[in-house]
């Protein structure tokens, strides 16, 4: 796959296949926390990932008292993150 023939969906799937760490924000009562997390991706693409955390962190707690999340991927040498 090339840039120039590659989709838009095909670059974001090769670019999430490519890395397993993104920066996870999440917000509860007007409080913002960031973190890097990684992240594991099903077999076909979907519209999902699956960060792995334990059931008791703080960004767990946080998610379930506010689930409106943001994430950015960690830049590499190849590329400036989504």
């Amino acid at each position: 796959m090339t840039t120039a023939t590659a989709t838009q969906s095909e670059l974001l799937e090769k670019y999430l296949r490519d890395s397993h760490v993104l920066n996870l924000a999440t917000c509860v009562n007007n409080r913002p926390s960031n973190r890097d997390v990684f992240y594991l991706m099903p077999d076909e693409f979907t519209n999902y990932i699956y960060i792995t955390t334990p059931r008791n962190s703080n960004k767990m707690a946080e998610i379930e008292a506010n689930p409106y999340v943001s994430f950015t991927t960690v830049p590499t040498d190849d590329d400036n993150g989504l």
